[in-house]
């Protein structure tokens, strides 16, 4: 008698895809020489690319698929757009310095001087035509240096992965700052937010790839 609850190995289940690809046997013959159930075929023959996918980089031994946690791809995603470069050049940096500390270094080599700069008072002329600088004046110079200081750069938000990585250098500076509880607060909803966006992407892309894989 067929046993429908036997569990086959990752190895007996790439025998079994071959024994209907290849050897074309039935659903009915595939039963009998295996010794399982017809739900337990009709199951793999469904999921064969996922199997072959598997068996090429598990243990052919296996016999139960191991258990994903349901946010690691989003895990995954998170450690790669996680900013380290800017930690590791900050520490080059200051070894780099440390070790040139203590150099000789000849000064003609990095010095040099303007022998026709002009040092005297008698040959430095003042402008008397300098108008006197009003409050106005102030006000206006400085809002020109904030804007001039504002970096203008193009869109280069184009997928979530994106606003996650922008996101993540807004926490660290709200991190920096004392007393900003309310921002940190409003960055971290935002973050769950996008992340909570990016999984349902990645969830609708495996339904579709699913969808198009059984046609």
């Amino acid at each position: 008698m067929t046993s429908k609850n036997k569990c086959l190995t990752l190895n007996e289940k790439i025998k079994l895809i071959e024994s209907s690809e290849k050897d074309e046997l039935t659903v009915k013959q595939i039963c009998e020489l295996f010794k399982c159930g017809k739900s337990q075929v009709y199951n793999i023959l469904k999921q064969k690319n996922e199997i072959k996918e598997q068996w090429m980089n598990g243990n052919g031994r296996m016999k139960r698929k191991p258990k994903s946690n349901a946010n690691e791809e989003i895990n995954n995603l998170t450690w790669e757009w996680f900013p380290t470069d800017a930690i590791n050049d900050n520490d080059n940096d200051f070894k780099l310095l440390c070790s040139t500390i203590n150099e000789k270094v000849d000064s003609d080599e990095y010095v040099n001087i303007d022998k026709h700069l002009c040092t005297n008072d008698t040959d430095i002329i003042a402008d008397t035509t300098v108008k006197p600088c009003t409050s106005i004046d102030v006000e206006q110079s400085s809002s020109e240096d904030e804007t001039d200081n504002v970096p203008l750069h193009g869109n280069d938000i184009k997928t979530y992965k994106n606003a996650l990585h922008e996101i993540k250098r807004l926490e660290m500076f709200a991190l920096d700052q004392n007393n900003e509880n309310e921002l940190l607060e409003s960055i971290l909803n935002l973050k769950n937010l996008v992340e909570k966006k990016m999984a349902s992407q990645i969830t609708k892309q495996k339904t579709l790839d699913e969808f198009w894989s059984k046609i």
